[in-house]
């Protein structure tokens, strides 16, 4: 059973990935496209009905060049901090392909 604390974060967590990705006019194809997984995997993720894996987290945080705290929202960045566009969202494949590497290196 989920704790209502976590359940808030969770729900906030979704919401702040959706709002950073729309101010950004990024379509869920493309975020889906940058991380490696399908659309479909993305919109569950972003609607809050799986649970992004931390390599997901890590790399949304870094593609709005945020951190893990302001997604969670448990850093006090205000709206006007929030990036414009999607300009640090090119570091994402390179930050994508260095996790997957790290993942295969830790497989038996």
């Amino acid at each position: 059973m989920m704790t209502q604390e976590y359940q808030q974060t969770r729900n906030f967590l979704h919401s702040r990935i959706r709002t950073l990705r729309k101010k950004a006019h990024i379509t869920q194809e493309k975020m889906a496209h940058r991380l490696g997984i399908s659309r479909r995997t993305y919109a569950n993720y972003e609607r809050g009905v799986h649970a992004m894996p931390v390599e997901i987290l890590v790399c949304i945080a870094d593609m709005f060049d945020t951190s893990l705290d302001y997604l969670a929202g448990r850093d006090a960045l205000t709206e006007q901090e929030l990036p414009e566009s999607g300009e640090a969202y090119d570091r994402t494949e390179t930050n994508r392909n260095h996790y997957r590497e790290n993942l295969q290196d830790c497989q038996p």
